[in-house]
């Protein structure tokens, strides 16, 4: 059978900035986006397309995600470091939210309606100090579904006021780094927080912090070979066991009052500490 459907929207964009000093400057931007939905939605393997003796008909109108950003900041730069703070906003109207079920291999999307997201994010860094530089970063991020999510006639689900999945409301990285001459090592720390693995906030998937350090030489040319250079990678140094949710529309795990069915959550395991040598030249 054959589907078509198109969608298009005007997506204005505008900036701005500002100088307040050399050093110092102010921005602004708002961005309308547009997302159509994937095209599995089209799949009698979902709940979206009924065929009727070999003919295919739309059960429900899919719409399109849209959303407005809004972004306000500060940067500041100088010979001798580098920061930033950013607020934003995003309110997203008929927020596509897919999943993989690799038990049944087929994917599924769900309208959650309204969200928005509110939050800020800040970084700084210096430039290279006695062979020293340091970076450091956080994000704070609150999500909201606006609506309960209709699932039948005199069904719904309990998702109004409740954060969006795959969503972790702090995020922080650390980083030290030492050069001197050809060789430089690095230490990294990267934190994530608890976040929700479904829309109605019935599984919680807790936080976790990873360490890593990475390093390497790089030696003079040798004849046709340019700028060897050796890496060496340590990624989770401690093993760390963590989890994040696979999807965004597993809708509940716990039953609900009047609604029979229940979804599955399906998560990505981490990886276990891994150690990499690289070796590389240029020709």
């Amino acid at each position: 059978y054959q589907i078509e459907k198109t969608y298009n929207d005007v997506l204005p964009q505008l900036g701005a900035r500002y100088k307040l000093t050399a050093d110092d400057q102010l921005y602004a931007s708002v961005a309308k986006n547009m997302k159509a939905p994937p095209n599995f939605v089209f799949a009698t393997t979902g709940s979206n397309v009924k065929l009727t003796n070999g003919v295919p008909s739309l059960v429900g109108d899919v719409k399109a995600e849209t959303s407005v950003n809004i972004d306000v900041g500060i940067r500041h730069q100088t010979n001798k470091w580098i920061g930033s703070f950013n607020v934003y906003s995003i309110n997203f109207k008929d927020r596509q939210a897919t999943a993989f079920d690799p038990t049944t291999v087929t994917s599924t999307l769900t309208n959650v309606g309204e969200v928005k997201n509110n939050g800020f994010e800040i970084e700084a860094g210096n430039t290279p100090f006695h062979g020293w530089s340091f970076y450091g970063s956080y994000g704070y991020s609150k999500s909201e579904v606006q609506d309960d999510i209709r699932l039948g006639a005199n069904a719904f689900l309990p998702t109004a006021g409740k954060e969006m999945p795959l969503t972790p409301r702090h995020k922080a990285g650390l980083s030290a780094e030492y050069q001197q001459g050809a060789f430089w090592v690095r230490g990294k720390a990267k934190a994530t927080s608890k976040q929700q693995a479904t829309l109605v906030n019935d599984e919680e998937v807790p936080g976790y912090t990873v360490f890593g350090v990475d390093g390497g030489y790089t030696f003079a040319n040798f004849g046709m070979f340019k700028r060897p250079k050796l890496t060496v990678n340590v990624s989770n140094i401690t093993s760390k066991q963590y989890r994040n949710p696979s999807s965004q529309s597993v809708t509940h795990v716990v039953p609900v009052p009047g609604i029979s069915s229940t979804g599955r959550t399906f998560y990505y395991l981490g990886a276990p500490r891994f150690a990499s040598v690289t070796l590389s030249v240029d020709i």
